[in-house]
């Protein structure tokens, strides 16, 4: 369903959606590795791996805005002015 989302938005929606999706992809990730064994999973994972990439993300935004694209901080800007 995202993939179809990706190839219908155009250039100023993808950015937004990444912003969504990422968190998104790492917490299937770590469900993957709890259901493999790897690691435990525990109560809420979903929030904290959530919380964890929206931390970076914003740390990022502020204080190394070079570490994302150019198309990552426009649309930061222009939907959270």
């Amino acid at each position: 369903m995202s993939s179809t989302a990706f190839l219908l938005a155009n250039k100023s929606e993808l950015d937004l959606m990444k912003i969504i999706i990422y968190p998104r992809t790492v917490e299937v990730l770590l469900n993957l590795l709890a259901e493999k064994g790897y690691i435990k999973n525990f109560k809420y994972s979903e929030v904290l791996a959530y919380v964890v990439i929206a931390t970076i993300i914003v740390y990022n935004y502020l204080y190394e805005p070079m570490n994302l694209s150019q198309g990552y901080v426009k649309s930061i800007d222009y939907y959270y002015p």
